[in-house]
């Protein structure tokens, strides 16, 4: 767990206590407890969202890691023979 997990996972949660928190504050009342549960639900899809990307990174690293290093152009061998116009 490194600065981007707690980047990537912290405002979300956040999000989610700031949600419980007015939802106890709200007392029944409507407004309250439309922000309140509006707070909570954006925290669930941004977690989950979150999750979902963590899961795909985790799965390009494992199939970067797999596969076998590319030649860039400095790495080509140059053709005994050059060609002339």
């Amino acid at each position: 767990m490194g600065r981007a997990y707690l980047t990537r996972f912290a405002p979300p949660l956040v999000l989610l206590v700031a949600g419980l928190l007015v939802l106890a504050r709200a007392g029944g009342e409507a407004v309250g407890t439309a922000v309140g549960l509006g707070l909570v639900g954006l925290a669930g899809v941004w977690l989950v969202s979150a999750v979902f990307y963590e899961v795909g990174r985790s799965e390009d690293r494992a199939r970067a890691a797999e596969r076998p290093p590319t030649r860039t152009a400095g790495d080509r061998r140059r053709s005994r023979w050059t060609r002339r116009p």
